[in-house]
């Protein structure tokens, strides 16, 4: 994943900074802070998947969000490169964005401390979602019935409550 990261960063014309590489879910994607030729500050990610299952929303998920969205008023960092490449198998997609200069809230998928964030903080990220569910016709399913019902009782200790409408919400925040 290093090689095929750094190969990406070459082919998009940005240069890796040593200040840290990010390691999402078993390994399948590595993300590092990097600079354009500009000095511009941009996120490079990439993702890894065997050949035959590289599509979907997991595979097109930045590319289909910069579509609709774009950067969202500066709410969502802009996609501005991609990169694909596959060799033995396996498919890599380079992901370059805009890098976020607001500072990392949890290390972890969890929020597991009060932040002290102000009330406008909530509130404008109340909006932001509101707007993506509003504009946001989707197919896309982050959380299935099937797992909300086995889920909300093991860990909420209630009964699942019955869903009678669904909406387009972010399903992942990180």
């Amino acid at each position: 994943m290093r090689v095929r990261h750094q190969r990406a960063a070459q082919a998009l014309g940005v240069t890796v900074e040593s200040d840290g590489e990010f390691w999402g879910w078993a390994g399948r994607t590595l993300g590092a802070p990097a600079r354009t030729a500009a000095d511009a500050p941009v996120w490079l990610r990439l993702v890894a998947e065997r050949e035959e299952k590289a599509s979907g929303k997991l595979w097109t998920g930045a590319v289909d969000a910069q579509r609709a969205f774009g950067d969202l008023d500066g709410h969502r960092p802009a996609l501005v490169g991609l990169y694909d490449e596959t060799e033995d198998g396996t498919a890599y997609r380079a992901e370059l964005s805009v890098r976020v200069g607001a500072p990392v809230l949890s290390t972890t998928p969890v929020l597991g401390q009060d932040l002290g964030l102000p009330a406008t903080w909530w509130a404008e990220l109340a909006e932001t979602l509101h707007r993506l569910a509003m504009s946001a016709p989707t197919d896309r399913i982050a959380i299935r019935p099937q797992c909300m019902a086995r889920a909300i009782p093991q860990f909420v200790g209630i009964p699942a409550p019955e869903v009678t409408s669904w909406a387009p919400a972010h399903g992942d925040l990180h």
